[in-house]
């Protein structure tokens, strides 16, 4: 399902096998539209101890953000 070197990391994020799933499912969508060079996921879900309600936040890179505006990027990033 993952490969190398991302499962290792994906394997210290605090998500339940449900949500890692969909996490990767997003990943892959990531890489094919707006096609992510870099993804980072930080947070306490990621280095620390998160509560039950604690989000995962993460940072896209892309060089398609450069054609749209801020707003329609973040439109895009919530279709996926």
């Amino acid at each position: 399902m993952c490969n190398g070197g991302f499962c290792e990391k994906l394997n210290r994020v605090k998500l339940s096998k449900r949500q890692k799933r969909e996490l990767l499912t997003f990943m892959r969508r990531l890489r094919e539209e707006p096609e992510a060079n870099k993804v980072y996921l930080f947070g306490s879900r990621v280095y620390g101890v998160p509560l039950r309600g604690s989000d995962l936040v993460m940072i896209v890179i892309s060089e398609k953000f450069k054609e749209q505006r801020f707003i329609e990027n973040m439109e895009s990033l919530s279709r996926l």
